[in-house]
């Protein structure tokens, strides 16, 4: 009974200082998706009984280090890590795994979308969850793409008047009937920051129960 007024009266102190500090964010910063996003942390903290400043002690990280090490020599993975369908790819970096930023980077025009919708629809393959962000693409267009990787019919001759062949509009259809049942989710807006993104994914991430991949065409 003791140890459950002390916890109300620490939370409650904690809720009081939190609103102090969303008052300043609120008056003080410009960016208001920077300030929601600052705020969630704040608030978050407290849900999950959180320091946002805890520093710990580099042994903990180690220990994890050498159970992540130990799991994988008996081929026990992370649950989090997506494989990306590329052998080569998933033979050099062991897959996909959680807190990773990976950057495709080549000279303009060569494949770089191509690729990452490639491994989007490999990943969704295995019922992962899949968030694509393009900033300069439509979601119609980033569509008409993974239709085209997904019923292997040419994207050029899909805008064409009577290219396609009955063959290939039913592989396209089939495609569509695929697409449509997979856990992916395309944001177009091509105004998006760092912050934004951030809270849009944070977002998705609750509502869908979490979110396996988020892909960002393009970085710059």
């Amino acid at each position: 009974q003791h140890y459950e007024l002390l916890r109300r009266d620490s939370i409650l102190r904690k809720i009081a200082d939190a609103s102090q500090q969303i008052q300043k964010i609120a008056q003080t910063n410009d960016d208001a998706d920077d300030a929601l996003n600052q705020t969630e942390r704040i608030v978050t903290s407290i849900s999950e009984g959180l320091d946002l400043k805890n520093v710990l002690k580099a042994n903990q990280y180690l220990g994890e280090a050498i159970l992540d090490i130990q799991n994988a020599q008996y081929g026990q993975l992370d649950p989090g890590i997506v494989f990306t369908g590329y052998k080569d790819i998933d033979n050099c970096l062991h897959g996909l795994k959680p807190g990773e930023m990976i950057v495709i980077g080549a000279r303009p025009g060569v494949g770089k979308t191509a690729l990452g919708l490639n491994i989007a629809t490999n990943v969704l393959s295995k019922g992962k969850k899949v968030m694509f962000f393009s900033l300069e693409m439509s979601g119609k267009a980033i569509s008409k793409r993974l239709l085209a990787s997904i019923s292997k019919v040419s994207q050029s001759d899909m805008d064409e008047k009577g290219k396609l062949t009955e063959y290939e509009m039913n592989k396209v259809m089939d495609a569509y009937t695929q697409f449509a049942d997979l856990d992916l989710y395309i944001d177009e807006d091509g105004l998006n920051s760092a912050s934004q993104i951030f809270n849009k994914c944070k977002r998705k991430k609750r509502e869908l129960g979490g979110l396996d991949l988020v892909i960002i065409d393009y970085l710059q």
